[in-house]
Formats: structure tokens, sequence, C-alpha cells
């Protein structure tokens, strides 16, 4: 059975806080615990807490909860408790009225006492919004737009294709950056490390497509022939950069209902599209190499001394 405790702090919790065994957990093998107990709204000036906790105001208040599965190293007043790894958040509560909780809805419940109504209801938590932000923000910049502006440098190398490369680029890089700012209290090792490659990825393909490029007509795959080493190793980076941002969104999504306040779980069709989009990118990238093998591909500008023009690459 569960008992108040009395702290060093507060030799006589006992005299504010009033235990009610008969609406609290007394199993022992229960698999969850309730402790229902009354408090004074007012406590007296020498209870050492802190300013806000003294008073209950009547009205909603604010409350908070948490789950573990780990249990506390013991039963002493001192035990060690582990940080949340379950659902936890934040609701308001009336406490001055009655409240039925109704079986059938999951976000509020409300009943009426005379002419007064209270509610209690359950809400995404701040951090919440910034992390779904951080999520919706990321994904644009690493499942959509960087993957774009691969895709058309490797489907449409017929074509003027740089400027639409280098602009989705750009924009993909801005997006990543917003996504860290959203999620710094959630901070990723390979978040980090993408972030820093693609600020270098796009200082350094600024450069990259300032050198000349000389594809040799007779190549089978003159993207890699008559290259510069700067513009090899911007290719082999930004398909690295590729692979870990859609690595990086997947493990994003896995690890959300973990830092969830309200351990809310991804819904299945994200995952899906997810799934879906990343078999489009591979099937393209694969196209397009194929296309080239093939010579149906070759970069614009090749004249007969097999030079490709800078302005169009």
């Amino acid at each position: 059975m569960p008992v108040l405790a009395s702290t060093v702090a507060a030799t006589s919790t006992n005299s504010f806080y009033t235990f009610l065994p008969a609406i609290s957990t007394s199993d022992a093998s229960s698999s969850y615990t309730v402790v229902s107990y009354l408090r004074l709204l007012a406590m007296p000036s020498g209870y050492v807490t802190t300013s806000a906790m003294k008073t209950i105001a009547r009205g909603p208040q604010s409350f908070i909860y948490a789950s573990s599965t780990i249990k506390p190293d013991s039963t002493a007043e001192n035990a060690v408790l582990t940080q949340h790894n379950q659902a936890h958040s934040s609701f308001s509560l009336d406490l001055s009225t009655a409240i039925t909780l109704d079986a059938t809805s999951n976000s509020s419940t409300s009943t009426s006492s005379g002419d007064a109504i209270a509610t209690a209801s359950v809400s995404r938590s701040k951090r919440d919004m910034y992390l779904i932000a951080h999520a919706t923000v990321g994904s644009l910049g690493l499942l959509l737009f960087s993957p774009m502006a691969i895709l058309i440098a490797r489907l449409f190398r017929g074509s003027t294709w740089f400027p639409a490369h280098a602009a989705l680029n750009l924009l993909a890089a801005a997006l990543v950056v917003t996504a860290f700012a959203l999620g710094y209290t959630q901070v990723h090792r390979i978040g980090i490390a993408l972030l820093v490659l693609i600020l270098v990825q796009v200082v350094f393909g600024a450069f990259a497509h300032r050198t000349k490029a000389s594809p040799h007509p007779s190549s089978r795959l003159p993207t890699l022939s008559g290259k510069s080493p700067v513009r090899l190793v911007h290719i082999v980076l930004g398909v690295t950069i590729l692979g870990l941002g859609l690595y990086q969104v997947h493990e994003g999504l896995e690890e959300y209902p973990d830092n969830s306040d309200g351990g809310e779980t991804v819904p299945r069709g994200v995952f899906i599209v997810y799934y879906i989009l990343i078999s489009i990118i591979a099937a393209s990238y694969l196209a397009g190499w194929i296309k080239e093998f093939l010579g149906k591909n070759q970069p614009a500008g090749m004249e007969g001394k097999g030079v490709e023009k800078v302005s169009s690459y």
C-alpha cells in the first residue's frame, strides 16, 4: 500500500496531505499504481516548497504525468527515479467541480454540476509541436528537395539543368538548418553530421561547377570521365548526404514516440509514403545511370572535341 513520505524539508507531510486508501492501488501485482490524496488549498507559510505550489487556486489547474517501465532501485524515500521512457504529457483539469470520465472520448471529458461545466483536456505540448515542425521541415528538405536536386542532375543532363539543381539544393539546405533550429532540444548525432556536410556541400558545389568538364565522347559514362577531382568529390558527397538524409528521416520517425511528451505514435500511412518515396528516388537515380550508359542521357553541350560547356553544367 502506498504511503505518504515525510521529507527532511517538511517533516509533517501528513498534516497537509490526507491519503485515500479506498481509491488507491493496494495490489502489489498490479501493472499500474494509483495514489489518491487530498491536500490543503493553501499551505502554511512555514511549509517548505516552491511559492507556486503553496496555493492551489480554484478553477482549471495544470498537471503533468509521466510513466516508465524501469522501477526505482529501492523503496527508500531517496530512491533514484529513472527518467520516463513511456507516455508523458500535460493537461488542464478543473478540480473545483465534479468530473465524469467519458469512456467514448480520447481527448476531453466533461460534465455539468448545476450551471458549472468542468472540462479536462489533453493537448499536444509546445515541445511536441516543435518536434512535429522539426520533422516536417526536415523531411521536406531531406526527402523531397534534396533528392529532386540530385535527380534533376542525373536525369536531365541533356538540358540546362544546373540552375534548378542549385536552387533546390539551396532550398534543401535552408530547410535542414531550420529543422535543426526547431529540434535543438532533440539533437541527433547523424543530424549534426548532416547539417555540417550540407553546408560544406553548398560551398563545395559552388566551386565544383566552376571547374572544367571534358567528358570523353566514347565513354559509356561521360559523367565520370574528364572531370576534376573536385567535381567527383562533389558527386560522391551529394550521394552520401542523400543516403544519410533518408536514413535520418526514418530514424526520426521511429524515435518520435519516445521523444513525444504525449507518447504519440507516427501514423502508419507516414511510413508508407516514406517507403514509396525512397523507392521512387532509388529507381529514378538508377534509371539515370542506365540511360547514360545506353547513350541516351549525354551531358548538354557535348561538342565534337568532347568538351562540355560549363554554362550548361
